[in-house]
């Protein structure tokens, strides 16, 4: 079975958010660097139910092939 992975998207900052203008200092780079955090934790979340569920459908597949052997 192939196995499809996605990527979760990168939140992309310019300089003005690395907290180099108007006292920002941080502020939104912190909160894209949450994002990010945010987004992997989905993505980990999503792929790993996803390969729990390829290894039940795997199981399933078996099982059916031995039923159907006898």
């Amino acid at each position: 079975m192939k196995t499809i992975a996605a990527t979760p998207n990168l939140v992309e900052i310019g300089a003005s958010q690395r907290g180099r203008d108007k006292g920002k200092k941080g502020a939104t780079y912190d909160k894209s660097r949450d994002v990010r955090t945010e987004d992997a934790e989905i993505y980990n979340g999503i792929k790993d139910a996803l390969d729990e569920l390829e290894v039940d459908l795997r199981r399933e597949i078996e099982s059916l092939h031995l039923e159907i052997a006898k």
